[in-house]
Order: structure tokens, then sequence, then C-alpha cells
């Protein structure tokens, strides 16, 4: 795992081929964290995640996975952000975070793509603190997670840390 400081969006934003990756809720709410900005920055991708949790509301939507693709008409770029559905609810008097959904998240979604072979070398950008911060979860658990996908994948996560410099 690659540790960096910087703004995620900036960082998968710099690279032509990057995928973004982000915890979401059930409920079809983007209201704080990276997932309000990316809400701003892409609102495709906030309309895709409205659309994927209305269709499926009558199923368990933990442990799946919502994708976008950005810039799909652009030839010299293979861009996507994709929700991982690793809590229920919102709030934060309580751990929101579910570790075996956003862990099953992450794994259906490898499985699916594979290892994003048709993109050419793609970077996989993940926020620092994906489901700690308003999920309320705890960062060496969540760290073990993605090592444990790195090493299942064969994939190298680049890990931003929110710096506003």
């Amino acid at each position: 795992m690659i540790h960096i400081k910087g703004d995620a969006l900036k960082v998968f934003e710099d690279y032509p081929e990057s995928i973004l990756f982000h915890q979401v809720n059930c409920k079809g709410i983007m209201g704080g964290g990276i997932a309000k900005q990316i809400k701003e920055a892409y609102p495709n991708h906030f309309s895709d995640y409205i659309k994927f949790t209305n269709q499926y509301r009558t199923t368990p939507l933990l442990g799946e996975y919502v994708h976008t693709d950005i810039d799909a008409k652009n030839p010299e770029t293979s861009k996507m952000i994709i929700g991982l559905y690793g809590q229920e609810d919102i709030g934060i008097h309580e751990r929101q975070t579910n570790y075996a959904a956003l862990a099953r998240s992450l794994y259906n979604c490898f499985v699916e793509w594979g290892s994003f072979e048709f993109m050419n070398q793609p970077v996989f950008i993940i926020p620092k603190y994906i489901g700690c911060g308003l999920g309320g979860g705890i960062l060496p658990i969540v760290e073990q997670i993605l090592l444990d996908v790195e090493s299942v994948f064969d994939v190298e996560f680049t890990c931003v840390e929110f710096d506003q410099k």
C-alpha cells in the first residue's frame, strides 16, 4: 500500500487511468465527507448511486458496489468511481461501518472486474480513513481489510490522507 498526503479527488484527476473507491450507505444519502465532495464534483456518480440504491432497495445492499465510468467519451483516459456499500445507515453516535460489508464490497468488485486489466496499469485510489471518519470505523481494522484485498488480488492501493495544502 502506498501512503500519500493530498486530496483524493485531485489525485484521481491527476492520473489518466484511475479508480477512486469510497464508502456509501444504503439510504441514498451522500451528505458528508468525501462522498459529498464526489457528489458535487461528479453528479453522474451520485445519479448512478441513487438509481442503484432505489432499484435494489428491497434487497440487501450491504456488500454491493456501484460504479460510474468517468470521461467515458475520452479515449485517452479510463477513470471510474466505485461506491462501496459498507454501511446501512448514517449517523455519528455509533459505528456505521460494517467491516464485513466493506470487505465484501471490495472482494465483489475485484472478483467481477478482475484486476481491471482492461485499463493500462490503473491507480487504485482510496481515502485513508474510508469508513473511519463519519462511518466510525477503526483504522487498523479497515487497513487490514485493504491489505487482505491487496494480497488476494495482487493489487496495490494508493491510500490518500487528506491534506489541504
